[in-house]
């Protein structure tokens, strides 16, 4: 039975571990992907709005060469600060539960007043309506579905709701886990504190070597700035939002490791305080 503190020590040890990595990874998670503050910032850094608005130009202007329309009668429909406040209604309905939709009547007068205007200078007498409100009809959808790239908002709301309760309700329990276990390892040192300090040390360590090791595996793993989804404006905003969260991975690993050195190195000073005492 000799052995029994040590073992269980050991074992708190590594129970400690596990909760600082996944105490880290949640924080991560909760400050960067789950707030819509981080991801409204990336998307400013990024000059995310102004790349969709580039791509709704290049866009309109590919309508405007099939169409037979005057040169630039699909320009000005839209301004960037229109695009902005659009991507702000999505980003509220994915992480505020917002059932807002995309307006699109000030691109629809503009459109039709456009097209007015360039029939009257081509000359062209009669005008199939109907076949003007379906070109801005298309023109309407085309905004939309480049603004959203997903009908889906309601539903990521919903998994995002729930997955920011349980990483509240996991924070809580993290910290209950983590209480107790430096109190069972304090116990079970007995009246040997520094044994207890120097514990917590190691496990610090062992969470920001884990948490180093793990940005090192994620970079040789995976080629972040590579990724391309849908665009390239979408793409390079994702590349932004995930090196971001790596780093930071990083910098807990570092951070647990300056905590874990300074405690380790605090519990040797005690023992040599108490061994020079006691001489």
């Amino acid at each position: 039975m000799r052995g029994f503190p040590l073992i269980a020590r050991y074992i708190l040890i590594i129970i400690l571990v596990i909760s600082f990595i996944l105490f880290a990874f949640i924080n991560i998670a909760s400050s960067t992907v789950l707030s819509k503050e981080y991801v409204l910032g990336k998307l400013d850094e990024t000059n995310y709005y102004n790349g969709i608005y580039q791509e709704l130009e290049s866009n309109f202007e590919k309508y405007s060469q099939q169409s037979g329309l005057e040169e630039g009668a699909l320009t000005q429909i839209i301004s960037e600060e229109k695009v902005k406040d659009d991507v702000i209604t999505i980003i509220s309905n994915i992480y505020d539960g917002t059932d807002q939709e995309i307006d699109v009547t000030e691109i629809r007068t503009n459109l039709n007043n456009n097209i007015q205007q360039s029939i009257s200078n081509l000359g062209v007498g009669n005008v199939n309506q109907e076949a003007v409100e379906t070109f801005i009809n298309t023109i309407c959808d085309e905004y939309a579905n480049t603004m959203s790239h997903t009908q889906y908002e309601q539903d990521i709301n919903n998994v995002v709701m729930k997955v920011l309760k349980y990483t509240q309700m996991a924070k809580k329990a993290l910290l209950i886990i983590m209480l107790v276990d430096i109190i069972f390892i304090f116990a079970i040192c007995n009246k040997r504190l520094y044994k207890g300090i120097s514990s917590i040390g190691v496990a610090a360590i062992s969470s920001g070597v884990f948490n180093v090791v793990a940005n090192v595996f994620v970079n040789s793993k995976i080629k972040i700035n590579t990724i391309t989804i849908l665009n390239n404006t979408i793409s390079n905003s994702l590349r932004e939002i995930l090196n971001n969260i790596v780093d930071k991975v990083s910098n807990y690993g570092y951070i647990f490791i300056g905590i874990g050195l300074v405690l380790v190195l605090l519990g040797n000073i005690i023992d040599s305080i108490k061994y020079e005492e006691e001489r």
